[in-house]
């Protein structure tokens, strides 16, 4: 935008051929979204619709689109034809659940993940499947070795006592990465909320397995 902005010739030739703009995998942040529209009509007086989509890779990956004019920015449309959408209560607001043939039939070999991101009504829920750690004896003492160096000294505050190492990082579309790039700590402690407790045991209970725990120092 700066350099549309600042560059009016550029700007012309920019949206001369332009017919159509459209966003998704994010949130197009609304005070963008007005100055796309209020530059493309003052370059070549035509404007330029800006429209949106949503879906997950799940879903192959579309589930809706706008094809109609909107002004507010969060929009995602509708369903596209074929496909069912239903809102299921989550947290402090919904869930969007999803039914049609571009929907995944499931986890290749894992009925029991299949069987957890899928509802009565088979429109599946944002897959949250656990137990996707990384356990190796060999890391499991070096990473104990380094949290006891990292600890040596520090107060309670600043200790690292135990921690696990996941397969696979947070998930922009579960929801565990926000727009802006950061982790979206709520999130990431509800969909794996098995992981984290298993990094908090009872007191006077051992550590599970492949929970990392720093060495203790003479």
């Amino acid at each position: 935008m700066p350099a549309l902005e600042a560059d009016p010739a550029f700007a012309v030739r920019f949206f001369s051929r332009l017919r159509l703009m459209f966003n998704a995998a994010a949130a197009l942040p609304a005070a963008l979204r007005d100055r796309l529209a209020d530059l493309a009509p003052s370059t070549n007086g035509n404007a330029v619709p800006i429209t949106a989509s949503w879906g997950a890779t799940e879903t192959a990956p579309a589930v809706t689109t706008a094809h109609f004019d909107y002004s507010d920015a969060r929009c995602i449309g509708a369903p596209l034809p074929g496909t069912q959408v239903k809102l299921a209560p989550a947290e402090e607001g919904y869930e969007i659940r999803v039914k049609g043939p571009g929907v995944t039939p499931g986890y290749f070999a894992r009925p029991d993940l299949t069987a957890a991101a899928f509802d009565d009504q088979g429109l599946g829920e944002e897959p949250k499947p656990h137990g996707e750690l990384i356990d190796h004896e060999r890391l499991r003492k070096e990473l104990a070795r380094a949290l006891a160096e990292l600890n040596a000294g520090q107060g309670s505050s600043a200790r690292i006592e135990r921690l696990l190492v996941m397969a696979r990082p947070a998930d922009l579309d579960a929801g565990e990465i926000t727009d802006k790039g950061y982790v979206n700590q709520r999130r990431v402690l509800t969909n794996r909320a098995a992981l984290v407790r298993l990094l908090y045991p009872e007191p006077g209970q051992p550590a599970q397995a492949p929970v990392i725990v720093a060495e203790r120092t003479p």
